[in-house]
């Protein structure tokens, strides 16, 4: 158990130890969680997230005495240019706990430690994204909005873009997707699929919020540089049209192919306070504040 000063809780002085979580404390972080966020998690998908990962994984909790007042994750992940990455999940301080340094001592302690880390990431929402600007230092990068699809109309006048170069993602797997997709404990996914071997992984999901149903492509794979990422997408367009859900949802930064494909297909933005930011830890990896630099897809960030 590691200890700092005492902090001032409604004019009181209360003193907050810090620690990595165990199981036993899952819970408080289950309730935590849903305390703030109206996507709800179970004990199954925390004790998976945090304990059965497939990335190294670390979440730090934050205690008064015996109660959990914040908890901050940090999974290792790799790029695929060997960058190693602190990637940066479920930040979270019960609301009459902020503004009291305990968010950036959490922090501190859980990323560092993963002492080989040379780049930090996270795709917060906004109070996130001012959150670790403020305490970390991290740089927004991009604002991301959803692309929407409705309609097949375009599917045939598409034209094939070639994969992008130069451009990093994080690395996959078949391990990371047997864990991240067939061992799911909350969404059953899919992966629609081209005679080469390429596919897409798609989810269908009910909004907790309206209980509107729609289709979420979370990621692809092209099986290699000649395979037609534009058939590829056409396909999954019209395979999950024919499920009967009006909207197709997904996201694509505007400089990569995919993003080209994707409005190709008549995908439509759908504003979003969803960003991505980085801090660089190792100055060789300076180039990852380019944007440009970067693939990402809705499976990188956890709540899909």
């Amino acid at each position: 158990m590691v200890k700092i000063n005492s902090v001032s809780f409604q004019g009181v002085d209360m003193e907050i130890s810090y620690r990595p979580a165990k199981k036993e404390d899952v819970p408080q972080l289950v309730a935590l969680f849903n305390a703030q966020y109206p996507r709800k998690k179970d004990e199954t998908q925390v004790l998976w997230q945090y304990f059965g990962s497939f990335y190294p994984t670390v979440c730090y909790c934050a205690f008064s005495e015996s109660t959990l007042v914040g908890a901050f994750t940090v999974q290792k992940r790799l790029l695929t240019d060997g960058t190693v990455i602190g990637h940066l999940i479920d930040l979270m301080v019960a609301p009459e706990w902020r503004n009291q340094g305990i968010f950036r001592a959490l922090g501190v302690k859980a990323i560092e430690h993963f002492p080989d880390l040379e780049v930090v990431t996270v795709l917060p929402n906004r109070s996130g994204k001012v959150a670790s600007e403020k305490a970390f230092g991290l740089r927004t990068l991009a604002k991301i909005d959803d692309l929407i699809i409705q309609k097949l109309s375009s599917i045939g006048q598409t034209t094939n873009v070639p994969p992008g170069e130069k451009m990093v993602r994080y690395q996959g797997g078949p391990e990371y997707e047997k864990w991240r997709y067939d061992e799911n404990p909350r969404y059953r996914y899919e992966r629609i699929r081209l005679p080469d071997g390429s596919y897409v992984v798609a989810k269908l999901f009910t909004d907790p919020t309206t209980g509107e149903q729609f289709w979420d492509i979370v990621n692809y794979q092209l099986a290699g540089q000649g395979t037609e990422m534009r058939k590829l997408f056409a396909l999954t367009v019209e395979t999950l049209s024919k499920r009967g859900q009006v909207r197709i949802s997904t996201w694509a930064l505007p400089h990569t192919p995919l993003h080209k494909v994707l409005t190709g297909l008549d995908a439509q933005p759908l504003a979003r306070e969803r960003y991505f930011c980085v801090k660089v830890l190792n100055p060789k990896r300076e180039y990852l504040y380019d944007i440009t630099r970067w693939e990402l897809v809705p499976a990188d960030a956890e709540i899909y």
